[in-house]
């Protein structure tokens, strides 16, 4: 009988732990994210995915995989906490500019004054990826030749892009995409035809440009409320972070259209507006936003980064009571980034923009100041290479 209970009590502890061990292995499971899929038409033997939200650790950099014997490729991410946004393309110098355009032209004159490419919706295969979901694709490439104007292709020469000597490169239209998974086809299609579906902000203002600043401002609102409605009756089909991406760039949409109206089309309100100071009740309810308690996801949208160039131009406007279209990065815009923008959404833009300079030695002040008060920020080695300060300079204490 003793002899017995030694046995039970020897197989209790070793059924034990191995329960303990298969608990151990499932808590700490991995959690895989999938892009995987086939190309048709494509131009090389790789395949680039670019990383493009401005706010977050996975933006503005690009990977790629040779395709195998049979076209097909496969990504995967691990352990994602947030969805990521990416384009597919089969040139690395393509997916280079993609980033470089996405988000760094936007900080720039030449940008601004273009009144802000349709980048994004006109012509790129561009998915939106949910953690710990598999999304799987076919893509037909649409590309052809294009043969540059000597202006324009110098421009891209002075930027570093490779355009060879005739001046014709080989461009990108709307790619064709089929989904072959059914985990996430609705999130998916409605995200590929969201960008047709948003373009309707856009053309409030062709249709009431020229007429009156109170009738556009209405038509505005009414069009983004139809938009959410739209949007609140597929909320059911969607999955969380595909909802509050599209809720969120429906409204930045809306905020940036109406300042991008007054600043090209209607100067002589704006310049009103800036002289008394004095901004009409409804453009201030679509203008305003809490940087204090503002969604995570809304960092990632493409309209809320284009207008919060916009508006920051716009608070210094009305700071100095004077109309500046476009106003380059200066001591004074990083100090309002840093006090209008809530504190990650302030860290990026800052980066970004001293990323994007030529003249180093004018913001090296503020170079030091946002890496110590960002010590792990996502873009902290790239500043430092571009600077070239020491590790001991960066570790000034700025109040």
């Amino acid at each position: 009988m003793k002899n017995t209970l030694y046995i039970l009590c020897f197989l209790f502890i070793i059924i034990s732990c191995k329960n303990n061990h298969n608990l151990k292995t499932e808590t700490h499971q991995e959690q895989v994210t999938t892009l995987k899929g086939k190309v048709y038409k494509w131009v090389s033997d790789s395949i680039y995915i670019s990383h493009l939200p401005f706010h977050s650790a996975h933006s503005s950099f690009t990977e790629f995989q040779l395709l195998s014997k049979d076209s097909t490729f496969q990504f995967q991410w691990k352990n994602l906490k947030e969805p990521i946004i990416v384009s597919a393309s089969p040139l690395k110098s393509f997916s280079k500019m993609i980033i470089e355009e996405l988000i760094y032209e936007n900080l720039t004159e030449d940008y601004f004054y273009s009144e802000c490419l349709k980048f994004i919706q006109n012509g790129n295969t561009i998915y939106f990826i949910n953690p710990n979901m598999t999304t799987e694709i076919e893509i037909t490439a649409n590309t052809w030749v294009d043969s540059l104007s000597e202006k324009r292709a110098n421009y891209f020469r002075k930027r570093g892009v490779i355009i060879p000597k005739n001046n014709k490169i080989r461009d990108y239209g709307k790619s064709i995409i089929s989904f072959i998974n059914h985990s996430n086809t609705f999130n998916n299609h409605y995200f590929q035809g969201f960008f047709e579906l948003r373009n309707q902000i856009d053309e409030v203002f062709d249709s009431y440009g020229s007429k009156n600043f109170t009738m556009a401002i209405a038509k505005l609102e009414k069009t983004k409320q139809a938009l959410l409605l739209n949007l609140e009756e597929n909320k059911g089909k969607l999955l969380h972070y595909s909802y509050q991406y599209f809720k969120s760039d429906i409204e930045f949409s809306a905020k940036k259209e109406l300042l991008k109206y007054l600043t090209f089309r209607k100067k002589e309100t704006y310049k009103e507006i800036i002289k008394t100071g004095k901004v009409p009740e409804k453009m201030a309810n679509i203008l305003a936003f809490d940087k204090f308690n503002i969604n995570p996801i809304v960092l990632k949208t493409q309209m809320y980064n284009e207008y919060v160039e916009f508006y920051i131009n716009f608070v210094m406007n009305l700071e100095e009571k004077k109309y500046i279209e476009f106003r380059p990065l200066s001591i004074k815009k990083i100090n309002v980034a840093f006090s209008e923008l809530p504190k990650e959404s302030a860290y990026f833009y800052i980066s970004n923009h001293l990323l994007n300079i030529k003249n180093i030695n004018l913001f090296k002040e503020k170079y030091n100041e946002i890496i110590t008060k960002f010590p792990n920020g996502e873009l902290n080695e790239k500043l430092k290479i571009k600077f070239g300060i020491k590790e001991t300079l960066a570790n000034t204490v700025y109040n």
